[in-house]
């Protein structure tokens, strides 16, 4: 089975953890396996507690103009 490197999916997961890394696991030390997961468990509920959804129609221009 070959899995392409560029495919959208795994830019998805990219980004996932990218935000991850940069918001709530930014700076911080953990003494277990269990506090790290707790951390990340809780801050997937926070992102998850105020999606933000797109329909895929705007365009970069709509926002720029306001």
């Amino acid at each position: 089975m070959h899995t392409p490197k560029h495919g959208s999916w795994l830019n998805l997961i990219e980004c996932a953890f990218s935000k991850m890394a940069r918001t709530f696991l930014r700076h911080i030390r953990v003494k277990s396996k269990d506090e790290l997961k707790t951390r990340i468990l809780k801050g997937i509920a926070e992102i998850n507690a105020s999606p933000s959804c797109s329909d895929g129609t705007s365009s970069t221009s709509a926002w720029l103009d306001t």
